[in-house]
């Protein structure tokens, strides 16, 4: 089973084309990554339903995702045991065919498909163009999610996971064969907007290309040769180690998708990014 798209690292993007015809299959499990939105005064979560993929399974709560660690940073769950319990729950077993979808041009499919990546599972896909492709083209909505079967999952992590610590930070910021990616905005890149953190800035060295540059005007990905271009005028090229960071992990996923699409071989992401080194003192900052 293979999905649409010709770029990069095969079947990393599926179109909505393809997934509208195997949205019934037994393997294919399309996963609704959109998080929960926060509860207000207007709204109530038992109340909330949105329109989705049909046959679509929820991917639960953020936090089973992004869990906070006893020094109050968040970062992808990285528990091998914790990853097997959570997609068991969701009826992911290791043959089946994961779908990542989301709105808001997958920010939030591409950070499950790097948790799911990171241990081992090899069939998962995002939707280019999400679920506002989707819905743009008057696909069939659905307004609840299937209800998963438990399964066992055991989970397969590569040795090297690709996720770099705050002392790989420090060692990388002197070596001429690494580069840091900043996919933040522009405002956080310049320190204008420190989103909480004790200081505001970059990384010294780094170089900044927002992630939503990465999408056309409809949310799906640009073509291939100018994403290649896009990356090459920002200094983020092939011949070096790359390693994406943001404000807490999400963005710097997307970062490593894309490098993946486009078939870069030595990536990683600090995925306690700007929410930890903002907030270390020590630590060099620049600032444009």
């Amino acid at each position: 089973m293979t999905c649409g798209g010709d770029v990069g690292w095969p079947g990393l993007l599926c179109e909505t084309e393809w997934l509208a015809s195997h949205v019934r299959e037994p393997q294919v499990v399309v996963l609704d990554c959109e998080p929960l939105p926060l509860p207000t005064r207007l709204f109530r979560l038992p109340n909330w339903r949105k329109r989705n993929v049909p046959n679509s399974i929820f991917r639960g709560p953020t936090n089973a995702w992004r869990p906070t660690g006893p020094d109050g940073i968040t970062r992808a769950i990285c528990d091998r045991d914790a990853v097997e319990q959570l997609l068991g729950r969701l009826g992911i077993s290791n043959d089946s065919h994961v779908v990542c979808t989301s709105g808001g041009g997958g920010l939030w499919a591409t950070f499950i498909w790097s948790v799911l990546d990171r241990f081992g599972h090899v069939n998962c896909h995002v939707v280019n163009g999400g679920l506002d492709k989707w819905r743009l083209e008057g696909r069939a909505l659905s307004r609840s999610h299937r209800r998963p079967e438990r399964t066992t999952y055991t989970a397969r992590p590569h040795e090297e996971a690709g996720v770099c610590t705050l002392a790989d930070v420090t060692a990388a910021l002197e070596r001429s064969d690494h580069v840091f990616w900043d996919l933040r905005s522009k405002t956080e890149w310049t320190g204008v907007n420190s989103m909480g953190t004790k200081r505001g800035g970059h990384i010294p060295g780094a170089m900044h290309l927002e992630w939503r540059s990465i999408l056309t005007s409809t949310g799906t990905f640009r073509p291939v040769p100018e994403l290649r271009a896009l990356l090459a005028d920002a200094g983020v090229t092939a011949d070096k180690m790359v390693t994406t960071y943001c404000h807490s992990g999400v963005r710097a996923a997307f970062g490593i998708f894309v490098l993946r699409l486009l078939g870069y071989q030595r990536v990683r992401v600090y995925d306690a990014s700007w929410s930890e080194y903002g907030n270390v003192l020590a630590m060099p900052v620049a600032r444009s």
